[in-house]
Parts: C-alpha cells; sequence; structure tokens
C-alpha cells in the first residue's frame, strides 16, 4: 500500500518550530532589558545605601567632634611638656619659647606623619616647614576636653586648712575620688596655674586619697614643681578629662581617632598597666569615617575673615604691639584659646570631586571662656562640685552645622558654699 503524508501535519510542525525561535528571541530581549533595568536598578539602590551610610557616618563623627572640640581645655602655664607647641622663634617675650595648651594643631601631617612625629613639639605656624609640598593637603589635631560629666574635686587640707605637698615626687591628695580611677587623665588646678596627669596609682590615707602621677604613664614626664594650693587653698582641686587625636589615613582612605586609653599598655577592662608595658602612645585608631579624602582643620580669628590652618601660639591674653616704626606687630598675639580663637572649622572631603568638599563649624566655649577662671573664688566646702556639658549623644539626623554661641558650655551645680 502506498503511503500518504499529510503535509498539514508536515506545516504544523513546521510552524511550532519557528513559533518557538521567535518566542525565545523575544524573551531574550525581553530578559536583557529587564536585566538591564534590574542592574541599574541595584547599582543605583548600592550607591544610595553607601551614601546613606556614608552621611550617617559623617553625622556620626561632627557630633562627636563638636563635643569635643567644643569643651577642649586651655593650659596657661603646664609643666607637661606633652602639652607643650612651639612659639614663633620672632616671639621672645618674656623669654618663653613653649605654651602648654589642650589643642595642639599639626598642620600638613597625616596619620602616618603624625606616628612619626611621636607627639613632637612644634610651631603650627611654620608654613615653610610644615608645607614642603609633600602630603600637606590634610591635619591632624590632639584634643583634651571635658566629658560629659566629670566631679570638680578639692585637693585635701589639713587641720590649719593647708593642701599637702604637691612637688616633686608628691601625689595629689584629694578629700574623694568620685568618678575617678587609675588609668583617668585628670587636670590638677588653682588660681594660678593647671596641668595635666594620669593616675597611675591610688591609695586611701588618714588625709584622704593619694593620686600617683609617676613616669609610668608617657603623659606623666616630670614631677610637678608648683604647689598647688598653697597661696589660696579654696581654689584648688582636679577634674577628670579626656583624650582624643584625629587624623587622616592616607592608606585607607580613613578618618581615624586615637582616644589615648589604651597608652601606656594600659587594660582599661582591669583597670591595669600590664607588667612589662612600656610608658608609650599605643596609637591605636578607631576609624571614624570611612571613603574620606581629605581632612582640614581650620582656625577662625577674631581679627580674620579667613580661616587659617597654622595658628600662632603666644602667651595667654597677649596682644598686638607697636614696633619701632610705629606700625603694630601681631607676630607674637596667641591665636588659639583666648583671646584670639573664635572658630575651628573642620574641611572634610568624602569623595574624590571637589565639589564634594564640605565644612563645619564649631565653637570652642571653653577656650574662649577660660575654664580656669572657675577656680577663682571657689571654694568648695561640701560635696564634690559637678561639672555638666551639654552631653554628647550621636544621631543620625542630618548635621545643621555652625557653632552654639554659649549653649553647651560648662554648667556648674551641686556642691555647698
Amino acid at each position: 500500500m502506498k503511503q500518504i503524508i499529510s503535509s498539514n501535519i508536515r506545516v504544523s510542525k513546521g510552524l511550532g518550530v519557528i513559533e518557538l525561535m521567535i518566542a525565545a528571541v523575544l524573551f531574550a530581549g525581553v530578559f536583557a532589558a529587564g536585566f538591564s533595568i534590574f542592574q541599574k536598578s541595584t547599582k543605583k539602590g548600592v550607591a544610595l545605601q553607601k551614601n546613606t551610610k556614608n552621611v550617617r557616618e559623617k553625622v556620626k563623627f561632627l557630633d562627636r567632634f563638636k563635643f569635643e572640640i567644643e569643651n577642649a581645655i586651655p593650659f596657661y602655664n603646664a609643666e607637661n611638656i606633652r602639652l607643650q607647641v612651639n612659639r614663633p622663634s620672632a616671639c621672645t617675650s618674656g623669654g618663653v619659647s613653649t605654651v602648654s595648651w589642650g589643642v595642639r594643631p599639626y598642620p600638613g601631617y597625616d596619620k602616618n606623619e603624625y606616628e612619626a612625629a611621636n607627639n613632637a613639639i612644634i610651631d603650627p605656624s611654620d608654613e615653610v616647614s610644615l608645607f614642603d609640598g609633600v602630603n600637606d593637603d590634610n591635619d591632624a589635631v590632639q584634643i583634651v576636653y571635658i566629658p560629659q560629666q566629670s566631679s570638680f574635686i578639692r585637693l585635701a587640707v589639713d587641720g590649719s586648712n593647708e593642701t599637702f605637698s604637691t612637688s616633686g615626687v608628691n601625689p595629689v591628695t584629694v578629700s574623694s575620688i568620685e568618678n575617678l580611677a587609675v588609668g583617668d587623665y585628670v587636670v590638677v588646678i588653682d588660681s594660678e596655674q593647671s596641668d595635666l596627669f594620669r593616675i597611675t596609682s591610688i591609695q586611701s590615707t588618714s588625709n584622704g586619697y593619694d593620686l600617683y602621677h609617676s613616669s609610668r604613664s608617657y603623659w606623666n614626664p616630670a614631677d610637678f614643681t608648683h604647689e598647688y594650693g598653697e597661696s589660696d587653698p579654696d581654689s584648688a582641686y582636679v577634674f577628670r578629662v579626656k583624650m582624643a587625636s584625629y587624623a587622616f589615613d592616607p592608606d585607607n582612605n580613613t578618618v581615624v581617632r586615637d582616644d589615648h586609653s589604651l597608652d601606656d599598655s594600659f587594660d582599661p577592662a582591669t583597670l591595669e598597666y600590664l607588667p612589662g608595658g612600656a610608658a608609650e602612645m599605643t596609637h591605636q585608631w578607631e576609624p571614624v569615617l570611612l571613603s574620606a579624602e581629605r581632612l582640614q582643620i581650620l582656625y577662625n580669628l577674631f581679627n580674620q575673615t579667613v580661616p587659617i590652618r597654622t595658628p600662632r601660639m603666644g602667651l595667654p591674653g597677649e596682644q598686638c604691639f607697636q614696633d619701632i616704626t610705629g606700625s603694630l606687630d601681631c607676630s607674637c598675639t596667641n591665636q588659639i584659646g583666648m583671646p584670639g580663637l573664635q572658630f575651628f572649622t573642620t574641611s572634610l572631603q568624602i569623595e574624590q570631586a571637589a565639589e564634594s568638599s564640605e565644612s563645619f563649624r564649631f565653637s570652642p566655649h571653653n577656650l574662649k571662656n577660660g575654664i580656669a577662671n572657675l577656680s577663682r573664688g571657689a571654694e568648695l566646702t561640701g560635696d564634690p562640685v559637678v561639672l555638666v556639658n551639654q552631653e554628647y549623644m550621636a544621631t543620625e539626623e542630618a548635621y545643621t552645622g555652625g557653632g552654639t554661641g554659649g549653649d553647651g558650655g560648662p554648667n556648674i551645680g551641686g556642691g555647698g558654699q
């Protein structure tokens, strides 16, 4: 029998293959278009997420830096060489070549240069040496500031209302150790002088509590010569402070911070200095701002409209004077702390593009007002006076910028008269 093959079947099979091919082509086109949209959307989402993270990090960094810089304190004539800054060579008045300050500028220094300098005493106004054309775009700064709450504790007195000797190897004897512990940084102050030391041990005695400041800490390089409270026992007290150093890490494009709590091989968990440890800075840096490109610290002065990175360090209260030509010579005028400094400004460049650089301004209350004035005529005979600053609170809300004028400065409460 002759086999008959239906042409209809043959045509039907041919149309099925063609339809599949057309569908495949259409699906591939739709998939490619969809994938492209998905890819672009994903990239946009990742970029937005990264930008949001950068904004949050920036706000947290600025919140913390604002609190610390606005509550930085001056040291008028401290003996601690770890706080000293060189004056310009032309400034010879009083024969003083160095001045101690709670804010130490390091213009032109990034993290690597700051570590290599090993806390060197520099002249921050020496543009020739600081800006030599190599890695000059970033600045570092070291800050001593009053934390959110710090107790003013009076130095102990004997039966004749006289303080115990603080010179030489003698400890600082206080009436209380409220909010104080081994490893804390503290300021001892009276109506004449102030200084910084780190507590290396505390001993209870019949006179009160002895705060020792031995050479076990890098921050205690020498014994005091001043007898705190000798001329005015009622003005002598101690209070707790904290330290922070900021620098830019060029190897990781990150702004970093060191709180100096681990210096001297100190263990904050046990409140002990580890046996065999050295009295030195350990440079335990904490990343505080990622994806950064530059960090500059500028100083706005009352007599200048343009902020500068290189302030001069003079004696407190030193004013301009007339030279032999009758012209005003301000080369030795103090520009940081009272009376010259008006604002600090941080210039941040987050991304590579120049237009992404932003500036934020802060007003250093204590440096302008002079925390040492709190000791004059202050009779602390009751409970320890508590210094309360505006609380540092990290927030994810947008930062408004600008100094806060008189807000956030030190408020004194509690204690008896």
